[in-house]
């Protein structure tokens, strides 16, 4: 087995990094604690899934992070037959406060030194340095273009480099990201997808390696199709940070029984899961759904070796109540949206009529 640390400065570019990890098949979730890695490292090691190789992203949040990063990696170190390597991502502090100041972007220890970004930005360098001085990889993205990033982590990490990058199964990689700041970008939630760029991105996605709650495979033309249904409702989310615009992360759609709303697809990247990117998906789908006069929501898990992690998604992330559950674990959920308050707390989402611009 082996395992890739991926930490450095906090606007360095690690976001664009684990865009490429879950493009080639990784799976990757935020706000892991580095204590917690090596127990699983150890729950990967003991899986049917055959879990070979895993990659962890950790950013600076507290001026103790590296005592427990480095607790970790010599405890991993130590674990036969696996290898671990760090990969360390940097920037000069000049282009690190220009991204900042572009994006309006607060820095993680913002608070820590009352706004003042130079101070932040110094202390995290001090305190990364004994990473940077252990890492077996560095990359130094100042004057790299978020492509030229891309490409030198795809010649570093992909194992064939004529493979297809949505063609690597998603069992076979895992990618978690521990991050400062629990949300970067900017979220974009609509009914409407439009475009050829829309249809391109959609498409992409839904062929890539996500996170599936119902197992149920669509084509971007059957979503398509589907939105425009009287019978279903249909939203799209998206995110854009400072290195570009990710696309489509997520798909949901409901399907009307009367004063019910089946949930017959929960599709979502693993790059947004926990940053409360699906409460705002389910706020904005209980808006609809309340407006068309439905009362109650249904979802339903089915279980597959990629899906685990997401077993307790609709009770213990959305506030789900289990109504029945099969032998084969199958799970279903109801949730009653008649006085329903909107959950997510965190994240700003802009208000988009349609996800792109129609183009010819």
């Amino acid at each position: 087995m082996r395992l890739l640390i991926v930490t450095g400065m906090s606007g360095s570019g690690k976001s664009c990094v684990m865009d490429v990890m879950e493009d080639i098949g990784y799976y990757c979730i935020d706000n892991i604690p580095p204590e917690l890695i090596p127990k699983f490292v150890d729950i990967c090691k003991h899986s049917d899934n055959e879990l070979n190789k895993i990659a962890v992203a950790v950013d600076i949040r507290s001026g103790d992070m590296f005592d427990e990063i480095f607790k970790a990696w010599q405890h991993l170190k130590s674990i036969e037959d696996l290898e671990t390597k760090i990969l360390f991502i940097s920037a000069n502090d000049e282009v690190l406060i220009k991204r900042y100041k572009e994006t309006r972007r607060k820095h993680p220890l913002d608070e820590k030194f009352n706004g003042n970004l130079h101070e932040a930005i110094k202390y995290e360098r001090k305190q990364l340095s004994r990473l940077r001085e252990i890492a077996d990889y560095y990359i130094e993205t100042s004057e790299l273009s978020a492509n030229q990033l891309k490409e030198q982590v795809k010649n570093l990490f992909l194992d064939n480099k004529s493979d297809s990058l949505a063609g690597i199964p998603v069992t076979s990689e895992i990618c978690f990201a521990v991050s400062a700041a629990r949300i970067k970008g900017e979220y974009k939630i609509s009914s409407k997808l439009g475009g050829k760029k829309g249809l391109e991105e959609l498409n992409a996605f839904c062929k890539s390696n996500q996170i599936n709650l119902t197992t149920r495979r669509y084509t971007a033309e059957e979503i398509e199709k589907i939105s425009s249904s009287e019978n279903h409702i249909c939203i799209y989310g998206k995110l854009e940070d400072k290195f570009g615009d990710n696309g489509v992360v997520s798909v949901v759609i409901g399907e009307k029984h009367g004063t019910k709303l089946d949930i017959i697809l929960w599709l979502m990247s693993c790059r947004v899961l926990k940053r409360d990117m699906e409460l705002a998906m389910l706020d904005r789908l209980a808006e609809y759904a309340a407006n068309s006069g439905i009362t109650k929501l249904v979802g339903t898990y089915i279980p597959t070796a990629k899906n685990k992690m997401v077993k307790n998604f609709y009770d213990e992330t959305l506030g789900f109540s289990a109504v029945n559950s099969l032998p084969d674990g199958t799970a279903v959920f109801e949730l009653d949206i008649q006085n329903y308050k909107k959950k997510n707390k965190v994240i700003d989402v802009m208000e988009s009529e349609c996800l792109y611009n129609e183009q010819k």
